[in-house]
C-alpha cells in the first residue's frame, strides 16, 4: 500500500486498486481506477454499498449489488485529494483473509 498525490494517482495504469483519503484522514470505499482522461478518471466501486460513507442508505428491499459494474467518471477536480492505492500483494493477502475469515468462518 501507499499514499498517492493526485497527479502520481493518475499516472497509475487502468485496473488499480485504490481508496480515496478524505479531509480528516479517512480512507473512502474500495475503487478500480480505469482510464485517465486529462485531469479525471473512470473508476468503480467494488463493493454493492458504501457502508462507511456520509450517504450510506439500505434500499427497501435492499439490493445487493446494485451499484457494482457500473463505471463512472470522478471529475472532483481536487489538487490536493490523496489516494491510498493498494499492490498485488496487498490484493492477494485481502483475498486469503476474506477467504479464510468470511467463507470458511461465517459462512460455511
Amino acid at each position: 500500500m501507499k499514499i498517492l498525490n493526485r497527479k502520481d494517482f493518475l499516472a497509475m495504469p487502468s485496473g488499480t486498486l485504490f481508496q480515496k483519503i478524505d479531509q480528516y484522514g479517512n480512507m473512502d470505499r474500495l475503487m478500480i481506477k480505469y482510464d485517465t482522461w486529462t485531469n479525471d478518471f473512470l473508476c468503480e466501486d467494488v463493493a454493492p454499498l458504501d457502508v462507511f460513507g456520509p450517504d450510506f442508505y439500505l434500499p427497501d428491499p435492499p439490493e445487493v449489488g446494485h451499484e457494482v459494474g457500473q463505471v463512472g467518471r470522478d471529475g472532483l477536480y481536487d489538487e490536493n485529494q490523496k489516494f491510498v492505492v493498494w499492490s498485488r500483494d496487498d490484493v492477494e493477502k485481502m483475498v486469503d483473509y476474506v477467504t479464510e475469515k468470511v467463507l470458511t468462518e461465517a459462512l460455511p
